[in-house]
């Protein structure tokens, strides 16, 4: 009986231990269960923080904007390379806007002459064609151009709506408010029309010796000068002479201004009464004083005849 009781309390320990082991089975599975959803919430934490700044890994929710983000950049820098390429160099040397430049200066070219400053000018004109300064002089420095030959040209062209001097000429060529040659290039393109005679081309009063000749160019152009001034107004023939050799009027020389006048065939009393009309549109004057006024040397000077006839034509004389 002894060792039944002893085999039922081995029976018990043994039960227990069974109990304790399976118990301590079932503790660690729970640990470990619990071990792994610590782990698995620790990473799922992970993945949805926010990304560390200046990391270059995106989250799958941020990818759609990432590549949209880099595509804006790609986009934009082809939009920079395209703008910058206006001012980067070609085989030429030139950018594209000066290339453009060079475009417009040969159209203009074409059309008319030009000297090298005119042209710069009407390249970078808001009335012209709008370039910048540094574009306009780089297109025209990059030409190839004879500038005496389009002084030539400019001088020819001056020539074909009015008359000038020699003088006259080479000043509307180098003038600044004319087409801006140099004074070389001015002088090379008056020589080139004949107004300037066999002479150099210099003052009114250098010309007065052999350029003269009958029949010269210089000549032709006093004689359509004066006409074109009486057509304007009127003129006694020493007021017209003085009118063509002056150097705020046209320029001429003595000898060619005098030839040109006498060449005309004016009525002066037709004239004289035209003067005293113009006289008594500005301002009144008695009938001595209109004479006066007419044969004046500061005045129109005609001849004392023909200051009465005007006068008296004039009607303030009765």
């Amino acid at each position: 009986m002894q060792r039944f009781r002893k085999k039922r309390y081995w029976a018990l320990a043994m039960l227990v231990l069974i109990i304790v082991a399976a118990g301590a089975a079932g503790s660690s599975k729970k640990k470990s269960s619990s071990t792994a959803a610590r782990i698995e919430q620790t990473t799922a934490s992970s993945s949805s923080a926010a990304p560390i700044p200046g990391n270059s890994v995106a989250t799958s929710s941020s990818s759609g904007a990432h590549r949209a983000h880099h595509s804006r950049v790609r986009k934009s820098h082809v939009n920079s390379s395209r703008s910058g390429g206006s001012s980067s160099r070609g085989t030429s040397g030139l950018s594209a806007s000066e290339l453009e430049a060079v475009v417009s200066a040969k159209e203009y070219l074409q059309e008319s002459a030009f000297s090298k400053q005119g042209l710069i000018d009407q390249l970078d004109s808001s009335a012209g064609s709008g370039f910048s300064a540094n574009d306009a002089t780089a297109a025209v420095d990059s030409l190839h151009v004879d500038w005496n030959a389009e002084a030539a040209k400019a001088a020819k062209q001056y020539l074909q709506t009015t008359s000038f001097s020699c003088q006259g000429l080479i000043q509307q060529l180098s003038s600044s408010a004319g087409s801006q040659f140099t004074a070389a290039q001015a002088h090379h393109g008056a020589s080139t029309t004949g107004v300037c005679g066999s002479g150099s081309a210099g003052s009114g009063s250098g010309n007065a010796g052999g350029s003269a000749s009958s029949g010269s160019a210089s000549e032709a152009q006093a004689v359509a000068s004066a006409k074109e001034y009486l057509q304007e107004s009127a003129f006694s023939e020493q007021g017209l002479i003085d009118q063509l050799d002056s150097s705020a009027g046209s320029g001429f020389s003595a000898s060619d201004a005098t030839a040109a006048v006498e060449s005309l065939h004016v009525n002066w009393d037709v004239e004289a009464a035209k003067a005293a009309k113009q006289y008594l549109q500005s301002t009144s004057f008695s009938c001595q004083g209109l004479i006066q006024q007419l044969s004046s040397s500061a005045g129109s000077q005609f001849t004392a005849a023909q200051a009465q006839y005007g006068a008296s034509k004039a009607g303030i004389c009765s």
